[in-house]
């Protein structure tokens, strides 16, 4: 009875705060380059879905609890006062090295994970462009780690219901306090399951189950770099600019141009995710078999969404 209790608190707790924060916003996203968006409208829903998780504070290591909240915090200063690139990055910095905490030591395993944890944070900052589709591929993915590995996931309480509020037509946006802190929480799974890399498997699956996210961002990062680079023949310095200034060429973004619709996006987004990487995740989990094999599964489940980048021309200028 008391866990169901703390369930309805988390719930209710989240989206209390939510229309607090949609009455009363404490930050306002305004319209860019990069979004899809063209009104003004109230942000940092992350704050919100906090609430909900700090129910749940039991579950989490305080390690992983302090990265959470100053993922969340750091990305509600992002919101309102725009920090820098330098501040952002020494942030996100922190971050890692606060999930990596308990396991740190001075190896180029560690380097590799805080460079990766790093790297995470910032795509899914980059892929939450459309109304609820942030949401919807974390509820997604923790959902299907407690579906194989058989446990609840209590974590995605908070973020439901957020999502009733962040669903088209959208009264809030998870904002840079919400992406962060999705993304540090996304991580933390990660990372807790193949810190030493001895359960490749289980990375192999963590991994297909990120696949839209970590292919349609990588896949875009790459091809500005080309066409930047490579293409106009600019200097390695302005190509990397180039890569970090805002746009709206990811796949997903595309797909919303071409649709005119968020849902219908997010809706074809979780089909990909529910019929085709669920099941090749469940693959590996269920088949004990060879890294080979399980790189195969893998790669299935990243080259038909990498071939959808290039239909689309991800990450092309719209000019082209």
């Amino acid at each position: 009875m008391t866990i169901l209790i703390n369930y309805l608190i988390s719930f209710l707790s989240t989206a209390f705060v939510t229309f607090l924060l949609i009455k009363k916003p404490i930050s306002i996203s305004i319209p860019s380059d990069r979004g899809l968006h063209y009104e003004r409208m109230p942000s940092s829903g992350g704050i919100a879905i906090l609430f909900g998780l700090l129910i749940f504070y039991g579950q989490f290591s305080d390690n992983i609890l302090f990265a959470l909240l100053f993922s969340a915090i750091i990305g509600f200063l992002d919101d309102k006062y725009s920090l820098s690139k330098i501040i952002r990055f020494l942030s996100q910095f922190f971050i890692a090295s606060f999930i990596i905490s308990t396991h740190f030591e001075y190896s180029l395993i560690t380097i590799f994970w805080i460079i990766f944890i790093m790297y995470f944070i910032n795509i899914y900052n980059f892929m939450d462009g459309i109304d609820s589709l942030a949401s919807s591929q974390s509820i997604y993915f923790i959902s299907s780690i407690a579906l194989l590995y058989s446990f609840f996931p209590a974590t995605v309480i908070p973020i439901i219901a957020f999502l009733l509020f962040n669903i088209t037509p959208a009264k809030i946006f998870l904002g840079n306090s919400g992406s962060y802190l999705l993304g540090t929480l996304l991580a933390s799974y990660l990372f807790n399951m193949g810190y030493d890399f001895l359960y490749i498997n289980e990375i192999i699956i963590y991994l297909i189950l990120l696949t839209i996210f970590l292919a349609d961002s990588t896949y875009t990062l790459i091809r500005r770099f080309i066409y930047k680079h490579i293409e106009q023949k600019e200097t390695f310095i302005k190509s990397i600019q180039y890569v970090t200034d805002a746009h709206s060429t990811h796949n997903y973004q595309i797909l919303a141009k071409k649709f005119k619709s968020h849902s219908t996006v997010v809706l074809l987004l979780m089909t990909y995710n529910i019929f085709w990487c669920l099941p090749l995740a469940y693959l590996v989990f269920d088949g004990n078999n060879d890294i080979f094999t399980s790189l195969i599964f893998l790669l299935l489940s990243y080259i038909p969404y990498i071939i959808w980048c290039y239909k689309n021309d991800a990450g092309l200028p719209k000019e082209l």
